[in-house]
């Protein structure tokens, strides 16, 4: 087809209601204009309601002009929620699909919108530069204020919304009224016919019958079966067996034409054969280059447990109950015996309430299985050396921090002597947290006080009257961690009731999951779906039943770990207090380096504080806001953290209080505690306090329906400007989360003071991945001050020059504080570490552009084995393309090595 008559659509909507009622809508309408009637096959799969995420659908269309128009449909995936989704990569996809399109349907949920989501979906899809349609979906039956929801999504993203479709999501009133404006706003693709064949891998899946697909965008020439391609990242060569159409079900084609979208087959076992964001070539073609969208696969494995809430008096088959109580008797002791250890026998009142009120509720509401499991991983973890922690407010627990599940610890700032136990608690909110405490010897026995604490409600997580707890997040090094824990997450549930899909990883077990219709999914054991079909529960009709477990890989974790492995230095061991880590939040004093040098190189880009590369301290805005709040202690990093989780949070809101002296920055609000505690701490009674903080971390103000809350704050003598605030916030993060950021990161920064060469090799090994562009930063200040320029100079940056400009930031800080980079050694490079050698680092091989880390690996697997000899040998033992040999004798790599033996 030519290609002026092909539209590319990108459909994004993560609350994932009525994405595939319009898709159907969609079919019916173009299937009645091209005459074929109004039928569609929908799979009959368990479940009780599925659909494929991120598979293309490809529909045809005759517009009023009688063209026929060929429109191709992809979904981005939503992210794991409780309705159990699994992708091949969500991440990847996310970065990887926009790079296939031309345009965009952003779908809101007229009944449920969520404006942080969406804003986050719309910048998306501009940050693209695709064109933006947005489509308000209405629910049949709901009455809603149409203007409203666009003007509120006008006033928050700034975009003009006047283009919004408005569709019904079962009658399709409107639906044509969406492919007119496809057709006449969203451009078609290049013509690029004539040049050979170039595409893109967007994602895999499995198939019964083909095996593993790739979902490729044809961008330049045509594919067909029989053709010999290359993937450029991986090296892996194939000879495709079958190219096809999504009609919306897989079906073969002759080719697969310039500016299409298809599948490719090519009798590939495992999705992971078809990399997503690779690009494939004809084998024999050396001279093309890589398109835009290839990132290091996204680490993060991601595992979901689900557990029956068992309460007291439930009837439950036989010994459930028992097992039950067993399991909430060892998380009592667990629990009693580490407080009695570090607060002593008899505990203080403040620990035994808290303790004794937590254990009600986890014993009351069947959550022991679930905080026992998670202390069994944690500990796990550990004892093999892999720090881990929490994603969620489940720092919001004294249980989980006694048990060893997390090191937040959500007592009321403190010290406590770790040999006497004389303890003093400040329960008035005087001090943000413990770790700012100064440092005192015990006025009983003169031993070195051990400060905590971080002023955390146990109502955030469990609710007032402890049934508020749906499930949380734990987070393990990536990789190898992760792997391990799995694995004995296998030896704790039982093999068999652990299933694969794809390459996620979901494990259920019978012993505690009872609930027929998910334990019927969950235990198809031999069953094998597609990595990115979605298996969607109705989670309001469990939601009192169910709790879930979700484990993953987080890169902050796996730094500290690389950190601790290129020092021996234990992370457990630095003080929270260090003034010089901290001066690095503050101002690049620390680093031996002035802003001016930092100016210099990197254009337009100021930067007074020293995180650049710290995890959530080092993006534009953190530093924008470091700058403004100028951190002086760990409570005000948290603080910081907070404003960059939370939406309505700071811009118009806590930095106009900051930057007009109306209240310092530890009186701001920042998260959800911070609502609760200041009314506390001002008289307010516990429930108005708690439910505000609720309404206001939902972004609804301050009033419930029929309560009169503003005048129980301003009886309270509540400040205007601390009201005003809480009515501007859209969304209110809990406060673990940033704690939990706040201490990872002051870790590294003591590293980056201290240990600066580990430092860099461990933000490289970690976060630079595809991004780090050895042409350009092996070459010096010079080379990547220009790189930097041409960078700041584009109309629209996408997420792939973000990235790469991060990493070179990185590096030219790196080269200015008089550290260098060793060429890449084709005898001592490892695969994706980067190594310190002579006071140097070594780059890995995976910062050779277009080779990928399977690629990578198999190099240094065979080298290992013995050195390569010559460049043929290089070709045959490593599988190397002849275009990566081309791109190694160009960097150096292969110099003094002979052609052949």
């Amino acid at each position: 087809m030519d290609t002026k008559y092909i539209r590319n659509i990108l459909i994004v909507n993560n609350k994932q209601y009525g994405k595939s009622e319009l898709i159907e809508r969609l079919i019916e309408f173009c299937n009645r204009s091209m005459g074929y009637g109004e039928g569609i096959c929908i799979p009959d799969m368990p479940g009780s309601h599925i659909v494929d995420k991120g598979q293309p659908v490809q529909l045809h269309y005759k517009y009023r002009n009688g063209e026929v128009y060929e429109l191709n449909f992809i979904e981005i995936p939503a992210q794991v929620g409780f309705h159990c989704e699994w992708s091949a990569d969500w991440t990847q996809d996310v970065y990887s699909s926009p790079f296939t399109c031309e345009g965009g349907l952003l779908l809101i949920d007229s009944c449920s919108v969520s404006k942080r989501q969406i804003l986050a979906d719309m910048n998306l899809v501009l940050a693209h530069g695709l064109v933006l349609i947005p489509v308000l979906i209405e629910k049949s039956g709901e009455s809603i204020n149409k203007e409203r929801i666009i003007e509120d999504l006008e006033c928050i993203s700034g975009y003009d919304m006047a283009n919004t479709v408005f569709v019904s999501d079962e009658s399709g009133r409107n639906v044509e009224a969406v492919l007119q404006k496809i057709v006449e706003q969203v451009p078609p693709p290049l013509d690029n016919s004539k040049k050979p064949f170039r595409g893109f891998i967007f994602n895999s899946v499995l198939d019964p019958s083909r095996k593993a697909l790739a979902h490729i965008r044809v961008v330049d020439g045509e594919l067909k079966a029989g053709m010999k391609i290359r993937m450029m990242a991986s090296g892996k060569v194939c000879t495709v067996s079958e190219v096809g159409h999504f009609l919306p079900f897989p079906a073969a084609a002759d080719i697969l034409c310039c500016g299409s979208i298809g599948y490719a087959a090519a009798n590939m076992e495992n999705i992971q054969d078809w990399e997503i964001g690779d690009t494939v070539v004809d084998s024999e073609n050396n001279t093309l280059t890589a398109l835009p969208g290839y990132v290091k696969a996204a680490k993060p494995t991601i595992f979901l447990g689900l557990f029956p809430i068992i309460k007291q008096g439930d009837p439950v088959e036989m010994g459930t109950n028992h097992e039950h109580e067993e399991v909430y008797d060892k998380l009592g002791k667990l629990c009693y015996d580490r407080a009695h250890a570090v607060y002593g026998d008899p505990l203080p009142e403040i620990v035994k309430d808290r303790l004794r009120l937590e254990l009600k509720f986890i014993q009351d509401n069947g959550y022991s299985t679930i905080f026992y499991t998670a202390h069994k991983l944690v500990q796990y973890s550990n004892d093999g050396g892999h720090p881990a922690g929490v994603r969620d407010s489940l720092g919001s627990s004294f249980v989980a921090f006694m048990s060893g599940i997390t090191e937040i610890n959500p007592l009321p700032s403190h010290y406590v002597c770790p040999k006497c136990h004389w303890n003093h608690f400040y329960t008035d909110g005087s001090v943000g947290s413990g770790f700012d405490l100064p440092d005192h010897n015990c006025p009983e026995c003169g031993t070195l006080l051990y400060k905590d604490g971080h002023n955390i409600p146990y109502s955030v997580l469990f609710g007032l009257d402890g049934t508020n707890i749906k499930g949380f997040g734990l987070v393990f090094v990536q990789d190898a961690g992760l792997a391990e824990v799995y694995k004995y997450m296998e030896k704790l549930l039982g093999r068999e009731h652990v299933l694969c899909y794809g390459d996620k990883l979901i494990p259920g077990s019978e012993k505690f999951l009872k609930y027929p219709d998910v334990y019927k999914w969950l235990n198809a054991k031999d069953r094998r779906w597609p990595a990115n079909s979605t298996v969607r529960f109705n989670y309001h009709s469990i939601m009192d039943d169910m709790l879930s477990l979700t484990m993953n890989g987080n890169d902050a974790l796996t730094m500290v770990h690389e950190l601790q492995n290129l020092t021996g230095i234990n992370p457990q061991s630095i003080p929270f207090n260090d003034a010089r880590a901290l001066s690095v939040f503050c101002s690049t004093d620390a680093l031996g380096i002035t802003p001016s040098k930092l100016a210099d190189v990197i254009v337009n880009g100021k930067v007074t504080v020293g995180t650049l590369g710290l995890p959530g301290y080092g993006t534009p805005f953190a530093r924008g806001v470091l700058e403004d709040v100028q951190p002086k202690n760990f409570s005000e990093l948290v603080k910081v953290s907070g404003f960059r989780y939370g939406t309505g949070v700071w811009v118009n809101n806590a930095r106009e209080l900051i930057k007009n002296d109306t209240v310092k920055i530890e009186e701001v609000i920042s998260t959800r505690e911070d609502v609760m505690n200041y009314l506390i701490h001002h008289g307010v009674e516990s429930l108005t306090s708690f439910t505000v903080m609720e309404n206001v971390r939902k972004g609804k103000g301050i009033e419930s329906k029929g309560s009169n809350h503003l005048a129980e704050l301003e009886a309270a003598h509540v400040p205007q400007w601390f009201i005003d605030s809480c009515l501007k916030i859209r969304y209110l993060p809990p406060k673990a989360p940033p704690i939990f950021s706040a201490m990872t990161a002051l870790r590294i920064a003591w590293f980056k003071v201290y240990h600066p060469l580990a430092y860099y090799a461990a933000y490289f090994t970690v976060y630079a991945g595809g991004a780090f562009n050895a042409t350009v930063i092996l070459n010096g200040l010079a080379s990547q001050k220009q790189e930097l320029a041409r960078i700041a100079a584009l109309k629209h940056l996408t997420a792939v020059d973000k990235d790469n400009a991060a990493v070179i930031e990185v590096a030219a800080e790196m080269y200015l504080r008089g550290m260098e980079f060793l060429p890449i050694s084709l005898e001592k490079s490892e695969a994706t570490a980067f190594k310190i050698e002579d006071g140097k680092l070594l780059p890995s091989f995976n910062c050779i552009p277009a080779l990928g880390n399977a690629a990578a690996g198999e190099i240094v697997k065979v080298r290992n084995e013995h050195l390569f000899t010559s460049k043929a040998d290089l070709k045959k033992r490593g599988k190397v393309s002849q275009s990566i040999i081309d791109t190694m004798e160009h960097m150096g790599i292969l110099k003094g090595l002979p052609e052949e033996d």
